[in-house]
């Protein structure tokens, strides 16, 4: 088995485009032979096509077929350097180039289904990003890896609703990537993540008992000495200000009338008003939106 390696992402702003080479010769799938099984699966990465990448024997996941839509270069000139063994197993070794470069992989051969095929980890790149994008119509989760087949790939910040970022992926057969996507909170991302928090401090305010992660206190032990209920209202909502890491949301009216029993026994209502009503707390980010944790 080889050892992977490391891969940054370089970004940048306009993506290159590439166009796998056309006649291909392709060796017939049920030659035995190791070299020709690995030169075989190599030709078909070549095309691109998931069909005729499953006909050479190799199972592709889903994530790695949506990629696709996003390839921008597939790999050129696959051919055998050598092959040996290891442990009684066929290792192939192969050339082939991508984006200009050429490049060597050893594709320890494993029999399935009655064929030799490449171990995945050998023949794959597993890119793993270190937050949510997307590559073509697949989406690349945090922190987990996904096997996608030798390519050069353009990636984009999700969700795109509120991020905005490009990277340039260069995915070796057999290499480990690491994708620190540098991307950007848009223009609008605050105006949708306010109705997020609107949403929240609705609830807040609407809630049977006074909330606590809500940024509300009131000073109601200075005039009560028990709380039956609260009616809250809100006046203006706080306005958020976002960072890709944490928020603040302040300058916020909240006017909240507190039923209870006095100090001196008796029924009473007391009305409080704050116009600094102020919530906090950290951001993150899922494929599809934003995620507010109120501190």
């Amino acid at each position: 088995m080889t050892k992977r390696r490391p891969i940054m992402l370089l970004a940048i702003g306009a993506a290159v485009i590439a166009t796998a080479a056309a006649g291909l010769f392709f060796l017939t799938p049920s030659d035995d032979a190791p070299e020709d099984r690995a030169l075989a699966v190599m030709q078909a990465l070549a095309t691109g096509d998931p069909e005729t990448i499953a006909a050479a024997g190799v199972e592709l996941e889903e994530s790695a077929i949506a990629a696709l839509s996003g390839a921008t270069g597939l790999i050129e000139d696959p051919a055998v350097v050598s092959a040996s063994a290891h442990d009684g197993d066929p290792v192939v070794s192969v050339s082939y180039t991508l984006d200009g470069e050429q490049h060597r992989a050893a594709l320890p051969m494993t029999r399935v289904g009655g064929s030799l095929v490449p171990e995945p980890d050998a023949l794959f790149a597993a890119v793993t990003a270190d937050a949510p994008m997307m590559i073509g119509d697949a989406l690349i989760p945090a922190s987990t890896p996904t096997l996608l087949i030798p390519a050069v790939y353009e990636a984009s910040a999700a969700p795109a609703d509120f991020l905005a970022g490009e990277a340039r992926i260069s995915a070796l057969a057999g290499a480990d990537i690491m994708s620190p996507l540098d991307a950007e909170l848009l223009p609008e991302a605050s105006s949708l993540a306010q109705s997020r928090l609107d949403a929240y401090a609705t609830d807040c305010a609407t809630a049977s008992d006074i909330p606590g992660g809500c940024g509300i206190v009131l000073p109601w032990a200075a005039d009560l000495r028990d709380v039956d209920s609260a009616e809250m209202t809100i006046e203006r909502f706080p306005s958020i200000t976002l960072s890709e890491t944490s928020f603040l949301a302040d300058d916020g009216i909240l006017i909240a009338v507190v039923h209870g029993t006095g100090h001196d026994g008796k029924p009473l209502t007391a009305t409080y008003r704050t116009e600094s009503w102020t919530l906090r707390g950290d951001v993150s980010f899922t494929a599809d939106t934003i995620v507010l944790s109120v501190w």
